[in-house]
């Protein structure tokens, strides 16, 4: 599947030891979670609410380790620690790179999401 983020299925699929299944759940859950996280960090993020900042980017980067983004991963990382660190002028330039790239990785989730209901192998 040609990608606009970093995704790989391949690397997912190593995360679930091979279970097409279980990243098809995972990427499921990932989908319905994910964005409205995004939601809640972009309105932290506008309003300097660091404590939110944090708490969301958190829980993103969990949710990009358990599909193995590693780009999005460490992007949420850094969020994050700008966010503990009350670093509000890193965390409002890091907020915009990370939601670009996430917008990009959720383009590649739904997208595999299908394939993987499908039974579509990767190309």
């Amino acid at each position: 599947m040609p990608g606009f983020s970093e995704y790989s299925r391949a690397a997912a699929l190593d995360m679930v030891a091979g279970d097409p299944a279980l990243l098809t759940e995972l990427l499921g859950v990932f989908l319905a979670d994910v964005p409205a996280r995004m939601r809640l960090l972009e309105n932290a993020a506008a309003a300097e609410d660091l404590a939110t900042v944090l708490h969301e980017a958190h829980a993103i980067k969990g949710a990009c380790g358990t599909i193995a983004a590693t780009g999005n991963l460490q992007r949420m990382q850094a969020l994050e620690y700008a966010a503990r660190s009350n670093d509000g002028a890193a965390v409002a330039e890091l907020w915009i790179e990370s939601l670009g790239q996430m917008q990009l990785l959720l383009k590649d989730l739904h997208l595999d999401y299908e394939a993987l209901r499908r039974g579509d192998s990767p190309t």
